[in-house]
């Protein structure tokens, strides 16, 4: 349940970011907050990078589902290589 949970959370936090980015992209006017737009969309750029990052890791370690399954398979098989 606390896995579920995470990968809840991540998932979240990935359609967030991408949000965010889509925003900044279609009307960067309408954002006075941020005048630096290259910084900001970096900013949810790093934040997606880092919870991508993280439900990769819940996803390979704790694969039970099908896609964590196929994450750890494409993982190995990388490490091989």
């Amino acid at each position: 349940m606390i896995i579920n949970a995470l990968r809840k959370k991540y998932e979240y936090e990935v359609a967030s970011a991408k949000a965010n980015i889509a925003a900044y992209q279609k009307n960067p006017t309408g954002i006075g907050e941020h005048p630096d737009l290259v910084g900001a969309v970096d900013t949810e750029m790093r934040k997606l990078a880092a919870a991508i990052g993280n439900l990769e890791a819940v996803s390979i370690c704790y694969p039970n589902t099908e896609k964590g399954k196929q994450l750890l398979a494409e993982s190995q098989y990388e490490m091989s290589l």
